[in-house]
């Protein structure tokens, strides 16, 4: 399971409504907020919305593998630190596969399994693994 997913739909008035949903299917506040004021208001398409968000939830991957609480540093006025961004950069510059794997390479040392439940990529790592392996055990026969 992905620590997060964007799922786009329509409202009954036929307006295209995109959220950032975190592991248990729960809408992110801020980043709906951040995105309804800069982009919903502009009047921007959809894709550019799942976009913004699908940055935004790999944000959140990052500092979650970094054990801090994104939402709450930022709403606190915190500011990232030119290594923190190096860092978060970095990791976006990466594909969704890449991430988890580097998140596995990184967490497997100082992350404990009970650790990488909790943040909803453990799921994730072992199905990509599982996938990995039987396409591997395909290609044999």
């Amino acid at each position: 399971m992905l620590h997060f997913k964007v799922k786009e739909f329509r409202s009954r008035t036929g307006a295209e409504i995109v959220l950032l949903l975190n592991r248990h299917g729960q809408p992110a506040f801020w980043p709906h907020v951040f995105v309804t004021s800069e982009y919903v208001v502009a009047g921007l398409a959809a894709n550019t919305q799942v976009q913004v968000l699908r940055s935004v939830g790999m944000a959140h991957m990052w500092a979650a593998s970094e054990f801090r609480d994104l939402d709450k540093e930022l709403v606190d006025g915190s500011i990232l630190s030119a290594d923190d961004i190096s860092r978060l950069s970095g990791f976006l510059a990466l594909n969704a596969r890449s991430q988890l794997l580097r998140f596995e390479e990184n967490g497997s040392a100082k992350h404990s399994k009970k650790t990488l439940v909790k943040l909803g990529v453990f799921d994730r790592i072992q199905e990509i693994w599982r996938r990995k392996k039987s396409n591997h055990q395909a290609l044999k026969k």
